[in-house]
């Protein structure tokens, strides 16, 4: 600022005057009062607003969004009777609960870290549009609820436009 460019040129000033042989080249920089401290990372399991895919010890994926926290939607999937063996007549609403629930391999092998994140969205139509590329993508097994996308018009047009 000002104040800066001030001390700088009675610096240069006083230099030549004692030493006129020395050309002062003064270089101003400050230090931040704060260290700089980075942004706080928010944990894996504590975002949002994102497409996440899931992949069983067979390799079956499941490919879906939430707005939700991804531990809240993963509780969801996978009910605590589903986790913890208990209950197996109950039907879970996700498919990803139901082939756990009948598959004792799959469970026996279940952790959170099977739930990956691949794309954030910043709206729910973003979400539900990178969530269709996803799918299209990579037509995952476990999303039965979700095959009609595959018949859709767009569905047709955008396969035709990448194949």
């Amino acid at each position: 600022g000002t104040i800066s460019t001030g001390f700088k040129q009675r610096l240069k000033a006083a230099v030549s005057r004692c030493y006129p042989e020395v050309s002062l080249r003064v270089v101003l920089s400050s230090t931040p009062i704060l260290p700089s401290a980075q942004k706080d990372v928010l944990p894996t399991m504590n975002r949002s607003n994102l497409i996440y895919q899931y992949t069983c010890h067979w390799d079956r994926r499941y490919v879906g969004r939430t707005s939700q926290r991804l531990r809240t939607r993963i509780r969801q999937h996978v009910p605590l009777y589903v986790r913890n063996n208990t209950r197996l007549d109950k039907t879970p609403d996700s498919s990803i609960g139901k082939h756990l629930r009948d598959n004792d391999e799959c469970r026996a092998h279940y952790t959170d870290d099977k739930f990956k994140i691949v794309a954030f969205g910043r709206s729910e139509f973003h979400l539900s549009i990178l969530e269709s590329l996803h799918i299209m993508d990579k037509q995952p097994e476990l999303c039965i609820q979700k095959k009609f996308v595959y018949s859709t018009i767009l569905f047709s047009r955008m396969n035709s436009c990448l194949g």
